[in-house]
């Protein structure tokens, strides 16, 4: 067997079909042969006409004697012959197929078996949570380390001293006297109250700013000297200061409110009780609501003021939004508040017992030693709140801010804390400190 394409001989068969293999091509197994017709050309071939020329024609001879008579059994019409012009070259001259490939005549691999996805699926995220419990731990083990409660000695003592002081009166069974013995000194006592909750205030917001910033840095293991920590919060009192005048216009607007809710629960009595009933629960509901609300968005706009060293605007948004997404700090803040009120009542139901049963003579040292607990339990207290807020609002900053967390909790010390707000305020609290004490005889 010889290739059509190239001539050479060495064919090989596979699957049946003969191919070259000197040129790769299909090789047919019998040989073409091109039909050929009665003008001596192949078949479906024909000579046109150059142009401007007439195809020459060609004339039938005619023959002589007596034409064929057609069959009387057949029609006429199928004696007509149907003469057409052929198109095409015959099925004979059908160009052969290309050759198929080699990856054509190889078998298809199999198709591969898809298996059962048994993988696990992936874990639903979910909004991280706060541990509260975790912070309320802290807050409770961190008041007795690095020095903290020391720094709420001063605002402690204060409170401690005025709390006996009625308490005395109190327990002498003429609560009345302690009343009348205020409105009747007049300006002598207000004032010195006066003089003693803004030297409260002052150095309470001085020491909960100090021990926050402390602590914060404790945690991210940048510790700084304590003097650190005091040159921070005095640089911070301003925005501090801010916040507080705007929550409290917000707080008094909240009592006012609800004054005037509680008057004019007199005008429902058309109303039904049911009806009366729900409108003021709800009123006050509100009203209560927006109460927390302030006092939760200042807590936590102490703490961005410190850390962050934002503006007092900026702390307060920033507290809103912290607490809009966790309305359960409340709760968290309330439990955290009763225990400590649990063992506040604890000690003084102690100190109570502790003054009764103590004789007469000795009476005076119990109520120095009672004030002196209250001075040291109030310290704690005030620590555990400065802690518990700090670490709270760390937490939420996690949660809530991640991209935000190093800008939002950087607890870097500003350029501008230097010594001098610490001095400033120092000679203020000296000073209220000497018009307290000179205040009793300024007066009279």
């Amino acid at each position: 067997m010889v290739c059509q394409n190239c001539g050479s001989n060495e064919v090989i068969a596979v699957q049946g079909e003969n191919f070259c293999i000197n040129c790769g091509q299909l090789v047919q197994k019998t040989p073409v042969v091109s039909a050929v017709s009665t003008d001596g050309l192949p078949a479906g071939v024909k000579i046109l006409p150059v142009d401007g020329e007439e195809a020459p024609k060609t004339t039938k001879k005619a023959k002589l004697g007596r034409p064929k008579a057609g069959r009387l059994d057949v029609p006429a019409a199928a004696t007509k012959r149907i003469v057409g012009e052929v198109t095409g070259p015959p099925p004979s001259q059908t160009p052969p197929p290309l050759p198929k490939p080699i990856h054509d005549i190889a078998p298809p691999p199999p198709k591969p078996i898809r298996e059962p996805d048994n993988r696990p699926l992936p874990p639903v995220i979910r909004r991280a949570s706060v541990a509260y419990s975790e912070i309320l731990g802290a807050s409770i083990a961190g008041r007795f380390t690095h020095h903290r409660s020391f720094m709420t000695i001063v605002p402690a003592a204060l409170v401690a001293m005025v709390a006996t002081v009625a308490g005395v009166v109190l327990a002498s069974g003429q609560p009345h006297r302690l009343v009348s013995a205020t409105v009747d000194a007049g300006w002598a006592v207000g004032g010195e109250l006066i003089i003693i909750a803004v030297i409260y205030y002052l150095v309470r917001s001085l020491s909960h700013a100090a021990i926050t910033f402390g602590s914060a840095r404790l945690s991210d293991h940048r510790p700084l000297p304590t003097e650190r920590w005091l040159e921070v919060a005095a640089d911070s009192q301003g925005r501090r200061l801010g916040i507080d005048v705007l929550a409290s216009l917000g707080l008094l607007v909240m009592l006012a409110l609800m004054a005037g809710l509680f008057v004019s629960g007199s005008h429902l009595s058309g109303l039904p009780e049911v009806a009366q009933i729900a409108i003021l629960m709800l009123g006050f509901g509100v009203l209560l609501y927006a109460s927390v609300a302030i006092t939760m968005t200042v807590s936590l706009g102490h703490i961005a003021v410190t850390l962050a060293q934002v503006h007092t605007v900026s702390g307060l948004k920033l507290g809103w939004r912290l607490f809009r997404r966790h309305f359960e700090l409340a709760g968290a803040r309330l439990t955290a508040l009763s225990l400590e009120t649990l063992g506040l009542i604890a000690v003084l139901v102690g100190a109570g017992g502790w003054l009764i049963v103590s004789p007469a003579n000795l009476r005076p040292l119990v109520i120095g030693a009672v004030g002196v607990v209250l001075a040291a339990i109030g310290a704690l207290a005030g620590a555990g709140t400065a802690i518990w807020w700090g670490n709270a609002y760390r937490a939420l900053v996690q949660v809530d801010h991640p991209a935000g967390f190093h800008r939002l909790l950087s607890t870097a010390v500003p350029k501008a804390a230097r010594v001098t707000p610490v001095i400033v305020i120092s000679g203020v609290l000296l000073g209220l400190s000497a018009l307290a004490v000179a205040w009793p005889w300024l007066v009279n």
